[in-house]
């Protein structure tokens, strides 16, 4: 069970992350290449640059997330759940 972990620029690639449940977990600007996240929840969560290629994602929950700046290319979606508002890419704002 994690709680309140955050990740944050981090190379995980490869990272088996399974049977790990949890709340208040969050993942920004990591490299998850060929990781393995079956059934992870990523519900409702901004997910910012991160970079799923390869990955196991199967069964992960990804209800309201949005995604920024990700990639899922080649990436594991068998059984993830995309509901909710569209799964989309936030445009970058521009400053003043």
């Amino acid at each position: 069970m994690i709680s309140g972990c955050r990740f944050l620029d981090c190379r995980l690639t490869g990272a088996a992350f399974t049977k790990i449940r949890g709340i208040g977990y969050e993942f920004a600007r990591c490299l998850l290449k060929m990781a393995t996240l079956p059934g992870l929840d990523f519900s409702g969560q901004r997910l910012v640059r991160l970079n799923f290629s390869g990955a196991d994602l199967g069964g992960a929950n990804f209800t309201n997330a949005i995604f920024d700046e990700c990639s899922l290319h080649g990436a594991n979606l068998r059984g993830a759940k995309f509901t909710g508002r569209p799964a989309r890419r936030e445009p970058r704002r521009h400053q003043p």
